[in-house]
This record gives structure tokens, C-alpha cells and sequence, in this order.
């Protein structure tokens, strides 16, 4: 015998708590789901996988201690900082970004 599974395309209600687990009166149970990890969920309904991370390269010392901080430069500039033990580096989606000091 084939099992069958409900088709959801709604997530309006997004994650739902434990504690309406199984409460099929309300609306919101039939619009929601018991996790959504990785998924990020649309005003209008639909959801859609969760972007990754690309391996860019290597800290510079991983025998240290480093920090990765996201910075915004604008909407269309943004640039991963690696802080590590007594260094800065600079990572955009392209990779490693190089300055050049004249």
C-alpha cells in the first residue's frame, strides 16, 4: 500500500509552539509547521530554503582564537571580517579582498 502525505503550501502561521500540538481548532494549526529549521517562511504563504555559507578560505592562525563579524557596507556590499590575534582580514562572496596601500 503507498503512504500518502498532505500537500502544505501555506506557512502563514510559520513555527508553531508545543503547545498547540494537536489543537486542530484553530485555523493557524493547518498553516504552520512543527519546525521549520533552515526554511525561511514568505508573507504570502510559501517558503524556501535558507541560504548556506560558501568555504571561502582557511583563518589565518588556527591555533588561535578568531572572530567572523558581518558588515554591511550597503545593500549590495557585504563583507565578512576576520578578527584574530593581533589581524583583520577582509571576505566578500569572491573571496578574499586585498588592499593595496600606496
Amino acid at each position: 500500500m503507498p503512504r500518502g502525505s498532505e500537500i502544505r503550501t501555506n506557512f502563514t502561521a510559520g513555527e508553531l509552539s508545543t503547545l498547540i500540538n494537536s489543537r486542530t481548532q484553530f485555523q493557524r494549526y493547518f498553516n504552520g509547521s512543527e519546525t521549520l529549521e533552515n526554511w525561511v517562511v514568505l508573507v504570502q504563504g510559501p517558503i524556501f530554503r535558507r541560504k548556506g555559507f560558501k568555504f571561502i578560505g582557511e583563518v589565518k592562525d588556527s591555533t588561535k582564537k578568531t572572530r567572523i563579524i558581518p558588515f554591511e557596507f550597503s545593500t549590495v556590499q557585504t563583507y565578512a571580517i576576520e578578527l584574530g590575534a593581533g589581524y583583520l582580514r577582509f571576505f566578500s562572496a569572491q573571496g578574499h579582498v586585498i588592499f593595496l596601500l600606496s
